[in-house]
């Protein structure tokens, strides 16, 4: 009894398909950079601190395990621990399923001078606030400035 296999030439498997198997469903760096304010709002929606510490990740990859890889620098490994931990960990994988409509687990590591350095997207300041001369506040309570430098 013989089997016949099926030869399948090389040319046919782009890497393109390839890599977007590896991305999630065609879940790519440039759709997770789009929606990352909306990403960040929610979460500082259910919890405020948890929203500081993950402004300060950068968004690094999408690795071979389907895992986002948010970097950190190295003097903020504190930072990493928190993010880690259990609970923390549970609620920006759950926003990030309600965002990006897709489950994904994330992986946080030390950003090392290897690591490009990448930027975040900007997230607009929603209330137009700027920032306020120290000549604003003294109106605003009347008070007036004292300079201690000597």
């Amino acid at each position: 009894e013989t089997i016949a296999k099926e030869t399948i030439p090389t040319s046919s498997v782009s890497s393109t398909s390839v890599k977007q198997e590896e991305k999630k469903e065609g879940l790519s760096l440039e759709i997770i950079k789009d929606k990352w304010p909306q990403f960040l709002e929610k979460i500082k929606k259910r919890k405020i601190s948890l929203e500081a510490m993950l402004r300060e990740a950068r968004i690094i990859e999408i690795d071979q395990e389907n895992k986002l890889v948010l970097g950190l620098p190295k003097n903020f490994s504190f930072l990493k621990e928190r993010l880690e931990e259990r609970p923390n960990r549970a609620l920006i994988e759950d926003e990030f399923k309600k965002i990006y409509g897709i489950p994904m687990q994330v992986k946080f590591i030390t950003l090392t001078e290897d690591n490009p350095v990448l930027e975040n997207p900007k997230i607009e300041n929603p209330k137009n606030e700027d920032k306020i001369s120290p000549e604003k506040i003294k109106d605003v309570f009347g008070g007036k400035i004292i300079d201690r430098r000597e």
